[in-house]
């Protein structure tokens, strides 16, 4: 791909490469829409506002990629 933000795995699949986003301070509900968004899978502990995460924030990730976040 000329610039690519993708690539194609073994399977053909098209998989898109980006920048893990701070998810820390969002509601729940935001969270999930931001991951959903970015075709990243939400894993989470509590409710309420995130307080933690990973991947941390600025770390490299895939669409498909599994983030966990804890809740308070």
């Amino acid at each position: 791909f000329a610039g690519g933000g993708g690539s194609v795995d073994d399977a053909g699949d098209e998989t898109l490469r980006m920048e893990m986003p701070d998810l820390v301070g969002m509601s729940l509900r935001g969270a999930r829409q931001t991951a959903g968004r970015l075709g990243l899978v939400l894993a989470f502990d509590g409710t309420g506002v995130v307080r933690s995460q990973l991947p941390r924030r600025g770390s490299a990730v895939e669409s498909g990629d599994r983030v966990r976040v804890e809740c308070k």
